[in-house]
């Protein structure tokens, strides 16, 4: 058998136990299962106070943006700092939360210039190493007709602790609007609110 033909059989014969191996194994290693995670609605509008104490100048804050919250003192001061109070319509206080066996994690839309903008939380699910949370991210139509002030939409919920706060957990936050696309992935520590 001539020499080029043994080559080109050789690698395609690896190439067919690769792709063998990765529908074989795949499912197992590389994808987490993930299972279903009940979670608790606590506020949700298009006006938290974020707008008016962030500066936007570079427009960074247009972007989508996640908190983790764990103890009460951090949740007092994102309350007061990002979400709202009496004068927007809302609670004047942050709802309860028991910290010992519950953690927060707040969602900002980001600052957008006309009404028309919200979010909505779908589901939660948590693997071994992920805790994924799935969102519908709303934007205006160019034919709606929407209010012509700033607006900062946001969703905070609040969930059991369990294994949430492991090392390495990353919380990934998917918009379902969107085919699916990762707005936001970031290892749990990075998104932890620090007053």
């Amino acid at each position: 058998m001539d020499n080029n033909l043994k080559y080109v059989l050789m690698f395609v014969g690896i190439v067919v136990v690769g792709f063998l191996v990765y529908y074989a194994v795949g499912d197992k290693v590389w994808n987490e299962e993930m299972v279903a995670t009940e979670y608790e609605m606590l506020d949700r509008s298009n006006y938290g106070v974020y707008s008016q104490n962030i500066d936007n100048e570079d427009g960074s804050y247009g972007d989508f943006m996640a908190f983790v919250i764990d103890n009460d003192a951090d949740w007092k001061g994102f309350w007061e700092s990002y979400i709202r109070d009496a004068s927007t319509g809302g609670f004047e206080k942050e709802p309860r939360v028991n910290f010992e066996s519950e953690i927060v994690v707040a969602m900002l839309q980001g600052i957008k210039n006309s009404g028309g903008y919200y979010l909505n939380t779908e589901s939660v699910e948590q693997g071994e190493n992920t805790l994924s949370v799935s969102v519908a991210l709303f934007e205006p139509g160019e034919e709606d007709v929407n209010t012509q002030v700033v607006s900062s939409p946001y969703e905070v919920i609040k969930m059991q602790k369990s294994n949430i706060l492991v090392n390495n957990k990353y919380v990934r936050f998917v918009n379902i609007n969107k085919d699916g696309e990762i707005v936001l992935e970031k290892n749990i520590n990075e998104l932890k609110f620090n007053r």
